[in-house]
């Protein structure tokens, strides 16, 4: 046997095996509590703005006897163009609906959007000062949107999770390159 080298018992490797488990299922049961976390925290910091659920969104987008929602995405053009919601407008954050031909402020319904929520709640409450009556932000933003496996359109059909600190909530097969 060579001087330095470790044999390992049986037992010791079933204890390796056992600790990586156990590891990869806390991790595993992690996630959900990391969204929670995310979510909370944007309502907390925008307690006045209105969320909606994507499974709520996914309905609206279906229905027959109501008008459809202006879905405006304001992360970056690139972001926007590697994949976006469904009929999906970009909006620069500097800009307002009316500047891109959305003259409407009081009946027309928009939704916002951005990786997980913090940008899209911080548009929202612009638009809201400046007389939009209507304005929800997407809960968890394109990154629940596309881990619920819904539609992406444009570019790859994925999500370019751009530099956003919450980059891990996106599951690496929604991914865009």
């Amino acid at each position: 046997m060579k001087k330095g080298a470790r044999n390992f018992s049986p037992f010791a490797i079933t204890q390796i095996v056992m600790a990586a488990v156990v590891i990869t299922a806390l991790y595993m049961a992690y996630n959900p509590w990391r969204w929670g976390k995310v979510r909370d925290s944007v309502r907390a910091s925008y307690p006045n703005v209105a969320h909606i659920d994507g499974a709520v969104l996914a309905e609206w987008f279906t229905a027959k006897d109501k008008a459809l929602p202006v879905v405006l995405d304001v992360r970056s053009q690139a972001e926007f163009d590697a994949g976006h919601l469904p009929g999906a407008r970009h909006l620069s954050p500097d800009v307002t609906p009316s500047e891109i031909g959305f003259e409407e402020k009081i009946k027309t319904p928009f939704v916002l959007y951005c990786s997980v929520g913090f940008d899209s709640a911080s548009v929202a409450t612009s638009l809201s000062l400046r007389g939009y009556k209507d304005v929800q932000i997407l809960e968890g933003g394109i990154f629940m949107w596309a881990n619920e496996g819904r539609a992406i359109e444009g570019g790859s059909g994925k999500v370019k999770p751009g530099n956003s600190k919450y980059a891990y909530l996106l599951k690496v097969a929604h991914r865009a390159p």
